[in-house]
């Protein structure tokens, strides 16, 4: 477990063991952020912010059988933890969890 608290980000691991998402209480809330950065001149960098509404937890914790905490965070590190992060990120980007998306891009200096 890679471990969090309040003040923290709990990183949502894909299949490589790389962070897909990072994960952060917003409130009652639950905020999620991934970020892409150009790899050469010209190309942009991209930040997503997903906002996840608490009225979402209990879908979530029904889809990936994380019945054993009421806590969203535990939740996500439970994802992460059985080697669903990738899915969780892609039930995300698709809208099977519904949540708020606002994302920028930006090119160059």
């Amino acid at each position: 477990m890679n471990g969090w608290s309040n003040m923290s980000q709990l990183e949502i691991l894909g299949n490589d063991g790389k962070a897909v998402l990072y994960a952060s209480r917003d409130g009652e809330n639950v905020k999620l952020e991934f970020e892409y950065y150009g790899r050469s001149p010209g190309e942009s960098d991209l930040e997503v912010i997903y906002t996840i509404w608490s009225s979402q937890y209990d879908f979530i914790r029904e889809k990936y059988s994380a019945s054993e905490t009421q806590d969203i965070m535990k939740m996500l590190q439970f994802i992460s933890d059985t080697g669903r992060g990738e899915e969780f990120r892609n039930d995300l980007r698709s809208g099977v969890i519904k949540s708020e998306r606002f994302s920028w891009m930006s090119f160059g200096d």
